[in-house]
């Protein structure tokens, strides 16, 4: 058997690899060059290197997987810290309502109000104005445009006398041309 391959892109150097980290993160052409001092033409020729291109693909993916796992730590950090501070806030209530103190209703409210949000019951409504005839007006624009428009000529009146011309007189003077122009013609 025979030895197996290393992806071309290994073979980059250190600088390299670091380029391909930058474009991998989203960086732009103009920033990585301020960063590293290559120049835009060097950096726009390096993207379109194929073997360049894996290089930065595989660096995008392990950049996809650092995200979603500091993502992931993210969510759970926070779903327990909302979770520690609604078991805080239900303490708190349970305590005023053992102790027969009354909590001040603008704090009760925005309690409420909070958790009402949460759960899809937002004190803010969205109001969508949507012109539902939009189909009507699209079918009465294609009427319009399959109607055939008819025309007939109308006929001159039957006081004007109908104009006659004898064989002998041209319908229309034709303009002079020169000899030049004939002889193209005869050719």
């Amino acid at each position: 058997m025979g030895k197996a391959i290393a992806p071309s892109y290994l073979r980059f150097r250190e600088a390299h690899h670091a380029i391909a980290q930058m474009f991998a993160s989203g960086w732009t052409i103009s920033k990585v060059s301020r960063e590293t001092g290559y120049s835009r033409r060097r950096l726009n020729i390096m993207l379109a290197d194929p073997a360049f291109q894996d290089l930065v693909a595989e660096k995008a993916k392990g950049n996809e997987e650092k995200l979603d796992e500091y993502a992931d730590r993210f969510h759970e950090l926070h779903f327990g810290s909302m979770l520690l501070a609604a078991q805080e806030i239900n303490s708190a209530l349970q305590e005023s309502i053992a102790s027969g103190e009354r909590l001040p209703m603008r704090e009760l409210l925005a309690i409420a109000k909070d958790g009402a949000d949460r759960f899809g019951y937002s004190a803010k409504t969205v109001k969508v104005n949507v012109n539902a005839d939009f189909a009507m007006r699209l079918d009465a624009a294609i009427d319009r445009s399959a109607k055939v428009i008819e025309h007939v000529a109308p006929t001159p009146p039957p006081s004007a006398p109908a104009v006659q011309r004898s064989p002998a007189q041209p319908a229309a003077r034709l303009p002079k041309v020169g000899p030049s122009f004939i002889r193209a013609l005869g050719r």
